[in-house]
Protein backbone atom coordinates (compact mmCIF):
# COMPACT_ATOMS: atom_id res chain seq x y z
CA UNK A 1 0.00 0.00 0.00
CA UNK A 2 2.61 2.38 1.05
CA UNK A 3 4.26 1.62 -2.27
CA UNK A 4 1.55 2.74 -4.05
CA UNK A 5 0.83 5.73 -2.15
CA UNK A 6 4.13 6.69 -3.21
CA UNK A 7 3.60 6.32 -6.60
CA UNK A 8 0.81 8.32 -6.94
CA UNK A 9 2.49 11.07 -4.84
CA UNK A 10 5.20 10.93 -7.66
CA UNK A 11 2.76 10.89 -10.31
CA UNK A 12 0.63 14.43 -8.58
CA UNK A 13 3.86 16.28 -7.91
CA UNK A 14 5.13 15.25 -11.58
CA UNK A 15 2.05 16.70 -12.98
CA UNK A 16 1.80 20.24 -10.69
CA UNK A 17 5.49 20.46 -11.70
CA UNK A 18 4.64 20.07 -15.28
CA UNK A 19 2.18 23.34 -15.27
CA UNK A 20 5.02 25.31 -13.13
CA UNK A 21 5.49 28.64 -15.63
CA UNK A 22 2.54 27.34 -17.42
CA UNK A 23 -0.09 30.95 -18.37
CA UNK A 24 -2.92 30.76 -15.74
CA UNK A 25 -5.41 30.88 -18.39
CA UNK A 26 -4.26 27.73 -20.20
CA UNK A 27 -4.28 26.05 -16.57
CA UNK A 28 -7.69 27.12 -16.06
CA UNK A 29 -8.59 25.99 -19.05
CA UNK A 30 -7.61 22.84 -19.14
CA UNK A 31 -5.11 23.06 -21.96
CA UNK A 32 -1.90 20.41 -21.48
CA UNK A 33 1.27 22.55 -20.58
CA UNK A 34 2.59 21.54 -23.97
CA UNK A 35 -0.05 22.75 -25.77
CA UNK A 36 -0.39 26.12 -23.59
CA UNK A 37 3.23 27.13 -25.51
CA UNK A 38 1.12 27.79 -28.56
CA UNK A 39 -1.56 30.42 -29.24
CA UNK A 40 -5.36 29.82 -29.91
CA UNK A 41 -6.45 27.18 -32.91
CA UNK A 42 -8.51 29.69 -34.72
CA UNK A 43 -6.08 32.17 -35.45
CA UNK A 44 -4.21 32.24 -39.34
CA UNK A 45 -1.37 34.18 -40.88
CA UNK A 46 -0.67 35.76 -43.78
CA UNK A 47 2.55 35.59 -44.48
CA UNK A 48 4.81 37.88 -47.04
CA UNK A 49 8.51 38.08 -47.89
CA UNK A 50 10.19 41.43 -46.63
CA UNK A 51 11.05 43.71 -49.82
CA UNK A 52 13.38 44.99 -48.48
CA UNK A 53 16.59 42.25 -47.80
CA UNK A 54 18.77 41.66 -46.01
CA UNK A 55 17.23 43.04 -42.69
CA UNK A 56 19.19 43.37 -39.75
CA UNK A 57 18.13 41.80 -36.66
CA UNK A 58 16.43 44.29 -34.75
CA UNK A 59 18.03 45.80 -31.88
CA UNK A 60 17.07 44.24 -27.96
CA UNK A 61 16.48 46.68 -25.15
CA UNK A 62 18.67 46.58 -21.92
CA UNK A 63 17.31 43.63 -20.01
CA UNK A 64 15.33 41.49 -22.72
CA UNK A 65 17.00 38.81 -25.04
CA UNK A 66 16.18 38.33 -28.70
CA UNK A 67 14.50 34.59 -30.32
CA UNK A 68 15.79 34.54 -33.81
CA UNK A 69 13.58 31.49 -35.48
CA UNK A 70 14.64 30.27 -38.85
CA UNK A 71 11.87 27.74 -40.75
CA UNK A 72 14.81 25.29 -42.66
CA UNK A 73 12.63 24.34 -44.98
CA UNK A 74 12.86 23.47 -48.47
CA UNK A 75 11.03 25.00 -51.25
CA UNK A 76 9.28 22.27 -52.41
CA UNK A 77 5.25 21.10 -53.40
CA UNK A 78 5.26 19.23 -50.11
CA UNK A 79 6.31 22.53 -48.11
CA UNK A 80 5.84 25.50 -50.27
CA UNK A 81 2.03 26.37 -49.35
CA UNK A 82 2.72 25.54 -45.37
CA UNK A 83 2.66 28.64 -43.23
CA UNK A 84 4.74 27.96 -39.42
CA UNK A 85 3.19 29.89 -36.49
CA UNK A 86 5.36 30.53 -33.65
CA UNK A 87 3.49 30.62 -30.16
CA UNK A 88 5.47 31.60 -26.89
CA UNK A 89 3.48 31.25 -23.88
CA UNK A 90 0.48 30.74 -25.08
CA UNK A 91 0.11 33.52 -27.69
CA UNK A 92 1.36 33.39 -31.06
CA UNK A 93 3.61 36.23 -31.81
CA UNK A 94 4.14 35.16 -35.91
CA UNK A 95 4.47 32.86 -38.44
CA UNK A 96 6.86 32.34 -41.27
CA UNK A 97 7.37 30.18 -44.66
CA UNK A 98 9.29 28.12 -46.41
CA UNK A 99 13.24 29.41 -46.21
CA UNK A 100 12.70 32.29 -44.24
CA UNK A 101 13.11 33.78 -40.89
CA UNK A 102 11.58 36.16 -38.21
CA UNK A 103 12.75 37.39 -34.61
CA UNK A 104 10.89 39.05 -31.15
CA UNK A 105 12.14 40.41 -28.12
CA UNK A 106 11.41 38.39 -24.91
CA UNK A 107 11.73 39.01 -21.17
CA UNK A 108 14.25 37.09 -19.32
CA UNK A 109 13.03 33.68 -17.56
CA UNK A 110 11.39 30.58 -18.71
CA UNK A 111 9.42 30.47 -21.71
CA UNK A 112 7.33 27.92 -23.56
CA UNK A 113 7.97 27.98 -28.08
CA UNK A 114 5.78 26.32 -29.88
CA UNK A 115 5.93 25.88 -33.99
CA UNK A 116 2.84 24.78 -35.46
CA UNK A 117 2.09 24.27 -39.15
CA UNK A 118 -0.83 26.09 -40.89
CA UNK A 119 -2.21 25.31 -44.31
CA UNK A 120 -3.84 22.85 -46.35
CA UNK A 121 -3.85 19.28 -45.78
CA UNK A 122 -2.61 19.18 -41.84
CA UNK A 123 -5.08 16.36 -41.46
CA UNK A 124 -3.08 14.11 -42.69
CA UNK A 125 0.03 15.37 -40.61
CA UNK A 126 1.59 12.86 -38.11
CA UNK A 127 3.40 15.77 -36.22
CA UNK A 128 2.06 19.57 -36.96
CA UNK A 129 3.60 21.24 -33.75
CA UNK A 130 7.37 21.00 -32.08
CA UNK A 131 8.05 22.80 -28.86
CA UNK A 132 11.18 23.93 -26.48
CA UNK A 133 11.30 25.36 -23.27
CA UNK A 134 13.44 28.28 -23.47
CA UNK A 135 15.56 29.89 -20.04
CA UNK A 136 16.13 33.00 -21.54
CA UNK A 137 19.03 35.82 -19.78
CA UNK A 138 18.39 39.33 -20.65
CA UNK A 139 21.00 40.39 -23.33
CA UNK A 140 21.56 37.04 -25.46
CA UNK A 141 19.94 36.17 -28.92
CA UNK A 142 18.64 32.46 -29.15
CA UNK A 143 18.93 30.87 -32.48
CA UNK A 144 16.33 28.08 -33.78
CA UNK A 145 15.26 26.43 -36.71
CA UNK A 146 12.62 24.21 -37.47
CA UNK A 147 12.77 21.65 -40.20
CA UNK A 148 9.87 19.26 -41.58
CA UNK A 149 11.22 15.51 -42.58
CA UNK A 150 8.73 13.96 -44.71
CA UNK A 151 8.11 10.03 -44.49
CA UNK A 152 6.23 8.71 -47.35
CA UNK A 153 3.05 11.00 -48.97
CA UNK A 154 0.79 11.53 -45.59
CA UNK A 155 4.32 11.53 -42.64
CA UNK A 156 5.47 14.29 -41.91
CA UNK A 157 7.68 14.90 -38.55
CA UNK A 158 8.03 18.62 -37.45
CA UNK A 159 11.61 19.52 -35.31
CA UNK A 160 12.15 22.47 -33.55
CA UNK A 161 15.86 22.71 -32.49
CA UNK A 162 18.49 25.43 -30.97
CA UNK A 163 21.15 26.46 -32.70
CA UNK A 164 24.49 28.09 -31.60
CA UNK A 165 24.94 31.94 -32.83
CA UNK A 166 27.60 31.04 -35.43
CA UNK A 167 25.26 28.24 -36.98
CA UNK A 168 22.84 30.81 -36.85
CA UNK A 169 23.80 33.62 -38.47
CA UNK A 170 24.91 31.14 -41.19
CA UNK A 171 21.88 30.40 -41.81
CA UNK A 172 20.41 33.75 -41.84
CA UNK A 173 22.53 34.47 -44.72
CA UNK A 174 20.49 32.27 -46.76
CA UNK A 175 16.79 33.34 -45.68
CA UNK A 176 14.65 36.03 -46.50
CA UNK A 177 12.54 38.15 -43.20
CA UNK A 178 8.84 37.61 -43.06
CA UNK A 179 6.49 39.44 -42.49
CA UNK A 180 3.16 38.43 -40.82
CA UNK A 181 -0.17 39.57 -40.35
CA UNK A 182 -2.86 37.98 -38.63
CA UNK A 183 -5.82 37.29 -41.29
CA UNK A 184 -9.01 39.23 -40.81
Amino acid sequence: MRSKMAALSAVVFGVMSAFAGVPALAQAVGLPPTMAACGPENVRYSVKTDPVQPVALEQVPVGKALVVLVENVPKVPLFVTLTLKVGLDGQWVGATRAREYMSFVVDPGVHHLCSSLQGAGLASLQDPIALHTLNVQAGKTYYFQVRLFGFGQDAVITSLDPVDGDEGQLLLQTMAHSVARVKK
